[in-house]
């Protein structure tokens, strides 16, 4: 287990929080789409953004494996009441 504090800088979070917005969709579970095991928002968040290629660079060079090994970055949103 490694700990990387301040791992991703204020302005990429906002980036990424800004880049997710308009890519939300329900979140699914392993055996399910959209239902009411999960009730939060995912998004798959594209390579070939500046912030998110950055991030899995830093993601590969911390982890130790290839960048083409990772896979694609996401974020969850969740608001009161979600799960």
């Amino acid at each position: 287990v490694r700990l990387l504090h301040d791992f991703v800088t204020a302005d990429e979070a906002a980036a990424l929080i800004a880049l997710s917005e308009p890519l939300y969709h329900r979140s699914s579970t392993a055996r399910a789409t959209g239902d009411d095991k999960r009730t939060s928002f995912s998004a798959t968040l594209p390579s070939s953004n500046s912030d998110v290629a950055a991030v899995r660079r830093r993601i590969a060079r911390y982890s130790g494996y290839p960048e083409a090994n990772l896979e694609p970055l996401q974020t969850v949103r969740y608001r009161g009441g979600e799960f």
